[in-house]
């Protein structure tokens, strides 16, 4: 993980590694901060978040896309909710390149894409840590892909390639509401989303403090 100054050793309240191709979920307060750290290099991790108190409010690609006026988004840039409401400002990137784009890999479309079956994937690891928050898989289909290296060529055809992430980039937000957030260190290895390699994600989070 990064290393901090005193301050900011002091206002780390919580810190937790994501095994590889594993999930985590955890409840977390308007103005606290989250890093999310790319400990190995070339991992991507899916997120979403949910409002605590109503989890149909939830992260939008499409309104963070269009209120941002960005597809892709880093520093300065916020998520937006299905309701236009800020979940999560980005206030640190060192990567600055993640996915908006693609939905989290599944069962389905690796049976479809690969002909491979029986594999963990990013649905199956965000239904499984947040299935105390009895959110649906409906409400899954829709990540922000941090460090996801997503291409797309002048005639409108994507393509996935290996991370910019190195070991030790990360990614900060300020949390704008009490949020539920789910994560998945990413298990796909049948394409170069994670260089073919899977490895851990380190979790932090900070009070506001330790932005300045």
């Amino acid at each position: 993980m990064p290393t901090h100054n005193k301050t900011q050793k002091e206002a780390l309240a919580f810190s937790h590694v994501i095994p590889a191709g594993q999930g985590f979920a955890l409840n977390v307060k308007k103005d606290q901060i989250i890093r999310i750290t790319d400990l190995e290099g070339q991992q991507v991790t899916d997120l979403l978040a949910f409002d605590t108190i109503d989890t149909s409010h939830r992260f939008s690609r499409a309104q963070t896309k269009k209120l941002n006026a960005h597809i892709w988004v880093s520093a300065g840039h916020v998520l937006y909710s299905n309701l236009c409401r800020p979940m999560l400002r980005i206030i640190r990137d060192t990567v600055g390149k993640h996915d908006m784009q693609f939905s989290p890999c599944g069962p389905e479309d690796n049976v479809l894409r690969f002909g491979e079956r029986g594999n963990r994937t990013c649905i199956g690891n965000l239904l499984e840590v947040l299935s105390p928050y009895e959110i649906s898989r409906d409400a899954m289909n829709e990540p922000f892909g941090i460090f996801f290296n997503m291409a797309i060529d002048a005639e409108g055809r994507c393509s996935t390639h290996p991370p910019f992430s190195k070991p030790g980039d990360f990614i900060e937000f300020q949390v704008c509401m009490d949020l539920v957030i789910g994560l998945s260190a990413c298990p796909q290895v049948f394409n170069d989303c994670n260089g073919r390699n899977l490895s851990p994600v380190g979790l932090e989070l900070l009070s506001a403090k330790s932005a300045k």
